[in-house]
């Protein structure tokens, strides 16, 4: 699958339909780690903690099916989820003849920072610097 390359508006159009599965996706990350770290190993031998187990791990291979799934959306949709803990996703963005991350958290209403590949989130720029360049380049070809 190619780039899918977004202006800061339409990243911007799709956080109403990505946020609610990142919301989803993270949840099930943190309830898929939880299971793992529960120690499925049977005290005593019983038919009752065989099917603790065996729904202890079934619950884990639903969530686990469901958490690939949204996964597989979100990415098809054009997104890169960078962190699932802090609800980092960033978008490719063409800078001139650069490729950049529209760079958007979940807790934020809009995009409102931008950074290089080779960079992060602690590295983000404000969305202004590059609508001040695109302004830039309008007057020079006017």
């Amino acid at each position: 699958m190619s780039k899918i390359y977004f202006t800061v508006e339409e990243a911007n159009e799709l956080l109403a339909e990505i946020r609610p599965k990142l919301e989803r996706v993270m949840k099930l990350n943190e309830d898929i780690n939880a299971i793992s770290q529960m120690n499925l190993e049977p005290l005593e031998e019983s038919l009752e903690n065989e099917l603790l187990m065996i729904n202890a791990n079934k619950e884990f291979h639903l969530q686990s099916v469901e958490f690939f799934s949204l996964m597989e959306e979100l990415v098809k949709m054009g997104c890169i989820v960078k962190d699932l803990e802090k609800g980092l996703v960033d978008f490719y963005h063409r800078l001139d003849d650069e490729d950049v991350y529209l760079c958007w958290k979940l807790d934020e209403k809009e995009i409102t920072a931008w950074h290089r590949l080779d960079t992060g989130y602690e590295d983000r720029k404000p969305i202004a610097i590059l609508q001040r360049g695109y302004e830039e380049k309008l007057r020079r070809l006017r």
